[in-house]
């Protein structure tokens, strides 16, 4: 038998409807050819403060697949764009590691303050402030990936404590 919490769970998930939309754009069939929209998010590190502003640049494309010759040719749209955010952590902030497609929408995380953003008309909405540990920290999470698996979002790491450069234990929250 459920207990309330249980059923409540269960009743929210029913009601929930994932948008397993992705790519966000559907491939182009063009002849011989397909054509895939692409993203690509910079890190620059402690290069990223621009004025009281922290900031990552997205670049747009387009993989194009030609079939026949089975090769890839990359595009890059003239523009690019700047995202800028005033979250930081000790002075950096706007390191994104990663893009991902989840529910719909467009995510990366600042691998310096723990922020996941959402991308929505090349600005950023933070959504969830991840910290380290156990989550009971105040240390920021250093994502470092992101991966879709069952609908769910999954936010990884380094994947290992950190080490000095000469191999010795600095701690378990890197």
């Amino acid at each position: 038998m459920m207990d309330a919490n249980n059923m409540l769970l269960e009743n929210c998930k029913q009601k929930y409807i994932y948008n397993s939309t992705y790519p966000l754009t559907p491939p182009i069939d063009s002849g011989g050819k397909m054509k895939f929209k692409i993203a690509l998010i910079s890190d620059m590190d402690t290069n990223s403060k621009r004025g009281s502003d922290w900031i990552s640049t997205m670049k747009l494309g387009t993989l194009i697949y030609y079939r026949d010759e089975q090769f890839l040719k990359i595009e890059w749209d003239v523009k690019s764009y700047e995202l800028k955010s005033q979250l930081a952590s000790k002075g950096r902030g706007m390191e994104l590691s990663e893009l991902v497609v989840f529910n719909g929408k467009l995510y990366s995380c600042d691998d310096r303050t723990g922020v996941v953003y959402q991308i929505k008309d090349h600005t950023l909405i933070p959504w969830v402030i991840l910290t380290d540990g156990n989550g009971s920290t105040s240390k920021e999470f250093k994502c470092e990936w992101l991966a879709v698996k069952d609908m769910h979002l999954i936010v990884g790491g380094l994947g290992k404590e950190w080490t000095s450069v000469t191999g010795e234990l600095q701690n378990f929250d890197p």
